[in-house]
């Protein structure tokens, strides 16, 4: 008859709450994820010309005295960005940027909170005679679930290359402790590979010897 050490079951308990309390810190300080849901949408493209006339979006900064801050754009797009906080970490102050290629031109940015406890502080002033490309932003306070909504309007310069470059998409960064993530763009990803994986699938033949 096996003797059972009678010392056993408790190192496994003691070996069982080391594990344990590893995996509780290893998952509370682990990177805080920040969700970021952004897409692009046409607001203008002209694509129509009148003989020696052309259609411009036009851009009045100071209704008051419409000669002053007057632009004119042949084309212009929404940059649409979410974040949400989906970490269990909560940000008094929040700091990032946002960083258009050389060739996008940001015009003007419309930001908002959840409602008027939640603040969103755009630190430079957008302008489009400045070739300054990035935003940066203060969120305060950013807590767990707290969402945040950005939309902000630019502009491609001409150059040769304009139908390639214009879906180019601005870099998010930031100094604070967190990652952002973009989960509906890895799950597009997938989706797309999964489907030229099936669609290569229906070519290969599997022969039986």
């Amino acid at each position: 008859m096996e003797k059972i050490v009678p010392w056993l079951p408790e190192i496994f308990s003691g070996i069982i709450g080391v594990l344990i309390t590893i995996f509780f810190n290893f998952w509370r300080n682990r990177i805080p994820k920040i969700k970021v849901n952004r897409k692009t949408e046409v607001l203008y493209e002209n694509k129509v010309s009148f003989g020696e006339n052309e259609v411009y979006l036009v851009l009045d900064k100071n209704a008051n005295d419409p000669k002053k801050n007057y632009y004119a754009f042949d084309n212009a797009y929404i940059y649409n960005l979410r974040l949400m906080n989906s970490s269990n970490k909560s940000f008094s102050k929040f700091n990032f940027s946002v960083t258009f290629p050389k060739h996008l031109s940001p015009i003007m940015v419309k930001a908002s909170g959840a409602d008027k406890l939640h603040v969103i502080r755009q630190l430079n002033v957008v302008n489009p005679n400045d070739d300054n490309n990035d935003i940066d932003f203060i969120l305060e306070p950013f807590n767990r679930k707290d969402v945040y909504h950005i939309l902000i309007l630019y502009t491609v310069k001409p150059n040769d290359d304009e139908k390639t470059e214009k879906n180019d998409v601005p870099r998010i960064i930031t100094n604070e402790d967190a990652k952002f993530v973009y989960p509906e763009e890895n799950m597009m990803l997938a989706l797309r590979i999964l489907l030229e994986t099936l669609s290569l699938s229906k070519g290969i033949t599997i022969s039986k010897k």
